[in-house]
């Protein structure tokens, strides 16, 4: 994330594909949530799309989050989610204190989008979510492979052949290729100014969805798992709706 920004929106999906394949007939009903963030973190949702049709309330909200004071929350009245729903997830977070970027990651100091929602009866669905593409978010950082090769990560090697590498997307090989670009990605987003149009490359690569879908089963093979043919829709962000007294 950008530093600086009153307000940073991000979103992630689990997609219709991993709910219709492994969601019973009769569906999941889900009676409660759990919004969690770290300490930039402003307020997130969990938004329930069947076809192109929003189901409200949302999933779990909350519109004012606190990192101190996180708590589950029930639905009422109870919810289905049925094979071939997309759940959408949007977290809001802000930046305007903070002098350099903020990384993704378990660590308070870094940050992270998550809604858990507790649900009956039991099925073998761990993680449904999405991440984000390797090469494409190098182009928005403005970080691409002919510069990766200038610090040596890629020695001896074709700049074509490298560019294919940052494109693989199968776990193992994208573990890898993160290990290894993590060093000089922190060092370029932390040594280059962040201008209004860095800052708005980045904004509309996140805008646009291009994401991998992910839906971890228990027991199943993790390269078997990914989504790789997602076409998640263009939603507008979620809006509160007015209230009345």
């Amino acid at each position: 994330m950008p530093p600086g920004l009153r307000n940073f929106h991000l979103s992630a999906q689990c997609s219709d594909q991993c709910t219709a394949s492994n969601i019973p007939p009769d569906g999941i009903t889900v009676f409660s949530s759990f919004v969690h963030m770290h300490t930039r973190g402003r307020s997130g949702v969990a938004r329930q799309f069947r076809g192109t049709e929003e189901i409200l309330p949302p999933l779990g909200a909350e519109l004012n989050y606190d990192f101190n004071f996180q708590q589950t929350r029930p639905l009422l009245p109870y919810r289905k989610v049925l094979p071939g729903d997309r759940i959408i997830v949007e977290c809001n977070f802000t930046t305007q204190q903070e002098t350099g970027p903020i990384y993704g990651g378990e660590g308070t100091t870094e940050e992270m989008c998550l809604v858990f929602l507790y649900y009956y009866p039991k099925i073998d669905l761990n993680t449904c979510g999405s991440r984000f593409k390797i090469k494409p978010y190098l182009k928005a950082i403005g970080l691409d492979s002919k510069e990766l090769m200038k610090q040596g990560k890629f020695p001896q090697m074709r700049s074509d052949v490298a560019d294919q590498m940052i494109s693989m997307e199968i776990s193992k090989a994208r573990r890898a290729l993160i290990q290894n670009f993590a060093s000089p990605i922190n060092s370029f987003l932390t040594k280059t100014p962040w201008t209004a149009k860095s800052v708005n490359s980045l904004l509309e690569y996140y805008s646009q969805f291009d994401y991998l879908g992910i839906c971890n089963v228990k027991n199943k093979n993790p390269e078997k798992t990914l989504i790789m043919n997602d076409k998640p829709p263009k939603i507008a962000p979620y809006a509160n709706p007015a209230q009345t007294c």
